[in-house]
């Protein structure tokens, strides 16, 4: 008895091409994204990290002030500090124990 062939299968050329238009979809959804942080010229009204930048324009504020006005703990002013928006710098000064902040 002969054995029949199976027929040849067909390469997925459908889903190549959906894989293909995924890729490109999430592409030019980082660049929309990319585009809309570009347009953003510092931190969201009322946000904590607004907050943050209003204590420290002028005279600057202690660590204490700002720990109770964010409800915050200090680690995490520090850590806040490490990291504000568009790239904003703080000078640090110590006076009898007390450390405060203001903006460069």
């Amino acid at each position: 008895m002969a054995t029949k062939k199976k027929p040849a299968a067909k390469k997925p050329v459908a889903k190549k091409a959906a894989a293909k238009k995924a890729v490109a979809k999430k592409a030019s959804a980082k660049k929309a994204v990319a585009a809309k942080g570009d347009l953003a010229k510092g931190p969201r009204a009322g946000s904590k990290s607004a907050m943050l930048l209003d204590l420290l324009s002028g005279k600057g504020s202690t660590v204490e002030k700002m720990c109770e006005a964010l409800d915050w703990q200090a680690h995490t002013l520090r850590a806040a500090l490490t990291r504000l928006p568009n790239g904003a710098k703080v000078d640090r000064t110590r006076e009898d124990g007390v450390t405060s902040y203001k903006l460069a």
